[in-house]
């Protein structure tokens, strides 16, 4: 999908931040669903060598805009499709703040121990990024009424974020090798509770209960996770891999 978009990623305006309203013309536009639009934005790499997945529910504005910035330079530089796909995700998936909420509750997890590293810092750059899938129910930004999709109406009710399930999403996990997928948030983990047991999908293992999503807003509820349900999980991830 990249290549019937990126003339016009390349032409977006200015060579700093992108305006919304710019991104968000029409021209970029992938679906529409009544009040909900999807967007085409650069997370289309697959890191096919990974051993955890992360899933979000979609890529916000901030994400949305990092990727295609990303992307813009990326195609100035001349650099291949493949570079400029995995360098955009790279640096726009589960970006700002809400990268530093997910490192610490990975951490708590014991996830970083789990996969040989430090801290869980080191899973979003080179060369430990490589052993992470960071993804989406639905690929692509989504929008309810211009801002951005929190899973409601839910995505199983909703015919063009249903298919980027099925598009998408279910041959991504197909394509890795016994994955462990955590979902973040509790949209996500509905979408994974419809598809876990199909017959491409029983080599990945799944997180049986939500993570708490790395967003602001969950602030508070992930210190109630942190503290009660953090050390279980913990307890249960290190035990597949002997280190507990």
């Amino acid at each position: 999908m990249f290549e019937q978009f990126s003339e016009v990623i390349r032409k977006l305006p200015g060579r700093g931040v992108i305006d919304r309203e710019v991104a968000l013309d029409g021209r970029l536009r992938i679906g529409r669903a009544g009040e909900i639009e999807t967007h085409y934005a650069p997370f289309d790499h697959v890191s096919k060598g990974a051993k955890l997945v992360l899933l979000g529910i979609t890529p916000g504005w901030t994400q949305m805009e990092i990727a295609l910035r990303t992307a813009r330079a990326c195609i100035d530089r001349g650099m291949s499709t493949e570079d400029t796909l995995r360098e955009s995700k790279s640096a726009a998936s589960f970006s700002g703040s809400i990268r530093r909420n997910l490192e610490r509750t990975l951490d708590e997890l014991g996830l970083a121990e789990w996969l040989g590293v430090t801290d869980s810092s080191q899973l979003f750059e080179p060369p430990a990024n490589a052993m992470v899938h960071l993804t989406s129910a639905v690929r692509y930004p989504t929008f309810k009424d211009g801002e951005n999709y929190r899973g409601a109406p839910r995505i199983d009710r909703v015919e063009i974020l249903n298919d980027a399930v099925e598009h998408y999403l279910v041959p991504e996990l197909a394509s890795l090798d016994q994955p462990l997928v955590i979902a973040l948030g509790k949209p996500p983990f509905s979408v994974l509770e419809r598809i876990r047991d199909r017959d491409e999908l029983r080599h990945c293992r799944f997180l049986p209960e939500a993570v708490v999503h790395p967003s602001g807003a969950a602030n508070g509820y992930r210190a109630a996770f942190l503290r009660d349900r953090a050390p279980g999980l913990r307890q249960r991830i290190l035990a597949s891999t002997g280190r507990s």
